[in-house]
């Protein structure tokens, strides 16, 4: 029995084509029309639709022109739940879990790297792919970025593993950095200071809604995963700011992370772990720290780190190493 070819999602195909029409291509020349009911186009005849317009229309960077017409919205369910999120590390987010929404073709990561925080896009091995569809991939994730934070968005790198347009030109001026071609990987990285930005569409109550409608797919095992979890990181970054300040609680964890309690909940259950756990784990890092520094007593560390009395500290290191804290200091 034959496997069905890996194909885009008719969201993502349709509205594409409509711009093609506006810019005076010939669809039905073209042999391009989505049937009635289709939910996927084969991966095969949208690679030919894109290649053969880019060569009618003379633009090497077709891909990079599609993402500047389509509005906001445009591309569907995936589109709305990126711009209703509430930052733009929850869109990247949001769209690396759901992106099997988009296509069967390619698999997104977001992943950690220092202060850069990369999509890491994995091409399924076997079958081509027409450089158009990946560079509108890149394009319209960086425009989104633009228009929902309202401000000029530049990535800090950007390589793709197909060889370069006779000409770049156009993509350089477009991402506003260099682009790399012929690289190892096709990786959009963005500064991570700019992913807490507050997103001007954001919208809690319908993203939630749209996280519902859509499928995710599961995070794979820490061990298998080969980069550190950013939601997870910062999540914990969040945790431990808030026992500096004596508020840990999951609803103020949610606030820090602008996100509901629920989202949240539902976020760490997905990554098989939950708020108590996470905090658990970063007074148990803060409290060996701390002990390891000398220069506090075993009261004042359990003050620092939430416990209203040594005691409740005592059980949870003795619970976290089998020892006294006094046995660390």
């Amino acid at each position: 029995m034959s496997v069905p070819e890996p194909g885009i999602s008719s969201a993502i195909v349709g509205p594409v084509l409509d711009v093609l029409a506006a810019a005076g291509v010939d669809l039905q020349a073209l042999g391009a029309a989505l049937d009635t009911g289709d939910e996927v186009v084969r991966g095969s005849s949208a690679d030919r639709w894109l290649d053969v317009a880019a060569e009618r229309l003379g633009d090497e960077a077709l891909g990079l022109t599609l993402a500047r017409r389509i509005p906001i919205g445009g591309l569907g369910l995936i589109d709305y739940a990126l711009c209703t999120s509430a930052t733009l590390r929850d869109a990247l987010d949001r769209v690396s879990r759901h992106y099997a929404v988009a296509t069967q073709r390619v698999k997104l990561a977001l992943v950690e790297r220092g202060d850069q925080v990369a999509l890491v896009f994995e091409r399924q091995p076997g079958i081509s792919h027409s450089r158009h569809w990946m560079e509108f991939s890149f394009a319209i994730l960086t425009e989104r970025a633009r228009q929902t934070l309202g401000r000029e968005v530049s990535p800090v790198f950007v390589s793709f593993r197909h060889d370069p347009p006779a000409c770049a030109d156009a993509h350089s001026a477009f991402f506003g950095t260099e682009v790399r071609f012929s690289a190892p990987e096709d990786c959009l990285a963005f500064d991570r200071t700019l992913l807490d930005g507050h997103l001007r569409t954001a919208a809690a109550s319908l993203a939630e809604l749209l996280d519902a409608r859509m499928p995710t797919t599961p995070p794979p095992p820490p061990e298998e995963a080969g980069a550190p979890d950013v939601f997870l990181g910062r999540v914990r970054e969040v945790i431990a700011e808030l026992i500096a300040q004596g508020d840990a609680s999951l609803e103020g964890a949610a606030k820090g992370l602008r996100t509901s309690t629920r989202t949240l909940q539902r976020e760490l259950s997905r990554r098989r772990t939950s708020h108590k756990e996470l905090l658990d784990s970063v007074r148990r890092e803060r409290a060996q720290a701390l002990l390891g520094e000398g220069t506090m007593t075993v009261a004042e560390v359990a003050a620092r780190l939430g416990y209203s009395e040594a005691s409740a500290f005592f059980r949870a290191f003795r619970r976290w190493t089998g020892t006294s804290p006094r046995s660390r200091r």
